[in-house]
């Protein structure tokens, strides 16, 4: 996961003293593991230096998060969609209350240094992840698996396993959950849920400089703040094969120098378009683009128990009455280049299970008119203080600001009330809270909701249920509605993603007509490649399928 008020990382980098004199080496040769047409050339991307060690579960960042996603293949994958395919895992069946899982493996899948992939391969790695003691950033994403919570006891053993897995034989475990759940089969398919060859448990540190993988790709070297660099793996049978020989992420200063290699035939693709660019790039004749919906969500969230705001009828029509005064459309185009979506709902058009048709939905739109008459039956309730100022609290690190401050004007001017905008001066002032009160007024404050698998449970369960809220943001985002967490627990225990999706879809409803936090805007998935590559299709994530990458000799 990447948000602004999201849990913070631990920075340090086990293998940075073993890089430090020129990088991690990788061993083995390439060669020939898929059905697709081979083509041995190496592709060039735009990188950047991973802040963490190269083990799934805890490369959570994006640096090392893309890496790890091309090196490791996991029980499902997702296509350019979002749409969930079987690859490590022949088959997924549940028990009809959804909390047992039974997962078969596809027999014959290997490691890259040839070991097999069993079934323990998983239920251990796994375990390990969840261990306390083990301190992984992604630790948490296990913890609805039974045997979560004693494994986050001060004096449990690093080796200790989830009493909720149980190996069956080497090709079949299963899984117990503390809590239901329909999307299961889709929470597999992040990074974090990848399998460990035996050889991880000896030397945790140095895996993690020169990882075993699992999927169509092998490390071959870290050389630190220039190059990562990934093989096609020789022992790779499964369906995503690479279509090219490797990829090097290549470590840039800026992403105007790495365009500008672009441009000049130096540098294949780059994900990360500069802000000198943002007008340019998808009519440069010299590059190929592409500028799609994405699947992040900036929001404008209400903390709980802001006087005039509460969870109440006088609450619920200025939460609509501010949404309605901002000129989405306007600001997109004229501050953000048209980089970004207007949104319908609370998720992302880049996953499964978003709507444009949903109930409430109109309270996304510009409606000025409606806007005022709103507030002035709030007014009717309780009457707004016209000294009082509306505060809206952002960050800048994203490139935000001239969109807050058009969003204060736009705001102000359609309700008559006086509105500003200010930056906090980093992410992290902005999750501690200390920058959203200002002469003992909560602000209202920025968040960027970052999915960590493609269903709208991770937005809303990730925003709207406080158990599920971040250090630093108790009291915040809690939406106490028994209607909405209702929605939530039918979804859960729904048989099948589609079903769950409709329920999420109601739950959305209840939020569009209440909006405990107000969408702003959906930022796009851009990048650019050169002329002569091929296959330069954008995933859900942002950035495009690298084994479907290639070029001409």
């Amino acid at each position: 996961m990447t948000k602004r008020s999201g849990m913070a990382l631990v920075s340090a980098v086990a293998c940075s003293l073993t890089l430090a004199l020129g990088g991690c080496g990788g061993s083995g040769d390439p060669g020939q593991a898929t059905d697709h047409p081979l083509n041995n050339t190496i592709i060039s991307v735009y990188g950047c230096e991973p802040s963490r060690p190269l083990i799934p579960s805890d490369s959570v960042d994006e640096c090392g998060g893309q890496l790890v996603d091309a090196m490791f293949s996991r029980l499902v994958r997702f296509d350019s969609k979002g749409r969930p395919q079987n690859d490590l895992a022949a088959e997924i069946t549940h028990n009809d209350r959804m909390t047992r899982y039974t997962i078969k493996l596809v027999d014959g899948r290997s490691f890259s240094d040839g070991s097999p992939i069993t079934s323990r391969s998983f239920t251990r790695a796994w375990s390990w992840a969840a261990n306390a003691a083990n301190r992984q950033a992604g630790a948490r994403f296990f913890s609805n698996i039974k045997g979560y919570g004693n494994l986050q006891e001060s004096d449990t053993p690093k080796d200790a396993q989830l009493s909720g897995l149980k190996v069956v034989d080497d090709l079949t475990f299963t899984v117990d959950l503390t809590d239901p759940s329909a999307t299961f089969p889709i929470q597999v398919g992040t990074p974090v849920f990848a399998p460990l060859p035996h050889s991880f448990y000896k030397d945790p540190q140095a895996f993690g400089c020169r990882p075993v993988t699992s999927g169509p790709y092998r490390f071959e070297a870290w050389l630190h703040r220039k190059v990562v660099k990934i093989r096609r793996s020789a022992t790779y049978t499964g369906d995503a094969g690479a279509r090219n020989g490797g990829v090097d992420f290549r470590i840039y200063p800026d992403a105007a120098t790495a365009l500008a290699d672009v441009q000049a035939g130096r540098l294949d693709v780059i994900t990360t378009i500069p802000a000198s660019a943002r007008t340019s790039f998808v009519s440069d004749p010299g590059l190929q683009s592409y500028n799609k919906a994405g699947s992040n969500l900036e929001m404008l969230t209400i903390p709980a128990g802001v006087e005039h705001f509460g969870h109440d009828r006088e609450g619920r029509l200025r939460r609509q009455a501010i949404s309605m005064a901002i000129d989405r459309r306007s600001l997109i185009e004229k501050t953000m280049d048209n980089l970004a979506q207007q949104p319908s709902d609370f998720t992302s058009p880049a996953i499964p299970g978003w709507s444009e048709d949903l109930t409430g939905e109109d309270h996304l739109r510009y409606r000025a008119d409606k806007a005022r008459t709103t507030w002035a039956q709030a007014d009717a309730i309780s009457k707004w203080p016209q000294d009082r100022p509306l505060s809206l609290v952002h960050t800048d690190e994203g490139g935000t600001e001239a969109f807050y401050k058009g969003m204060a004007r736009s705001i102000q001017n359609t309700l008559g009330i006086q509105v500003e905008a200010r930056a906090a001066p980093t992410t992290a002032d902005l999750r501690t809270g200390s920058e959203r009160t200002q002469g003992g007024q909560a602000d209202f404050f920025s968040t960027l909701v970052s999915p960590d698998y493609p269903s709208p449970e991770a937005y809303l369960n990730q925003e709207f249920v406080s158990s599920a809220s971040g250090p630093g943001d108790e009291g915040t985002r809690a939406y106490d509605d028994r209607g909405f967490k209702d929605l939530l627990h039918r979804a859960a225990r729904a048989q099948g993603v589609d079903q769950a999706n409709r329920l999420y879809q109601e739950a959305e409803e209840t939020l569009l007509e209440d909006l405990p936090a107000i969408p702003l805007y959906t930022p796009n998935n851009t990048g650019a490649g050169a002329r002569r590559v091929q296959g330069l299709v954008p995933g859900w994530k942002g950035w495009p399928s690298f084994c479907d990458l290639s070029k001409d000799h």
